[in-house]
């Protein structure tokens, strides 16, 4: 990790405001043990292709990389090796942000109290951050489906859950008018003229997203 930190300073500066000047190059990882997936239609991996981005270890700093991806089969960030090889960091990641230039960032984090089916080092992605945040849990398993008298075919599927972050504990939520705001109840009432005057959709993430983000900013005022 030494290795990593100086050749990091070295090639960019975090973030706080200012720019990040390059990519780290030398970095300790260890291999992907591969698997074959090739009778699986789908890809295990958030993207088909590797992308650019922040990452943060135990230590809070962020150091930026290319060739990144997330590994949703097995809840891990990867990162291309200077021999076409995935390799897993060999030190703990705490976040990071993925920049594929055909969508907006995604940040994901770990270290939340463990919840139904995940752990400490479960990953999620933050889509509200603050006091309270709004967490998506996105992974992908494997399934197998056998129509009658035909060849059984397996698919990677995303599995997806929601959950808020609030006063230390993460209370699962379904995208529901009902169910989000009775986690919110303390400020229920100007929820309500918001979700009136945004036209929220509880099917959106991002309608979401904006709401918790008002829910935030009126808890500050008060």
């Amino acid at each position: 990790m030494k290795k990593v930190l100086l050749i990091a300073s070295l090639l960019f500066i975090g973030v706080n405001g200012v720019k990040a000047q390059g990519f780290v190059t030398d970095i300790n990882g260890k291999p992907v043990l591969t698997k074959n997936y090739s009778e699986v239609q789908g890809d295990p991996n958030l993207y088909k292709d590797w992308v650019n981005g922040l990452v943060k270890f135990n230590e809070g700093k962020p150091y930026r990389y290319d060739k990144l991806n997330y590994d949703q089969l097995n809840d891990n960030l990867l990162f291309l090796s200077k021999t076409g090889e995935p390799f897993n960091f060999i030190d703990p990641v705490s976040e990071f942000t993925l920049s594929s230039g055909m969508m907006e960032n995604q940040t994901f984090r770990n270290n939340y109290p463990a919840a139904k089916n995940t752990t400490e080092k479960s990953f999620f992605q933050v889509l509200a951050d603050g006091k309270v945040q709004f967490l998506k849990r996105s992974i992908k398993s494997i399934i197998e489906t056998k129509e009658y008298n035909s060849t059984a075919v397996k698919t990677f599927v995303p599995v997806i859950s929601y959950y808020i972050f609030k006063s230390g504990q993460m209370i699962p939520v379904k995208k529901d008018k009902k169910i989000i705001l009775a986690v919110l109840s303390d400020k229920a009432a100007a929820l309500e003229k918001y979700i009136d005057s945004e036209k929220i959709s509880f099917k959106d993430d991002s309608d979401i997203s904006k709401l918790i983000g008002y829910y935030n900013t009126i808890n500050q005022r008060t």
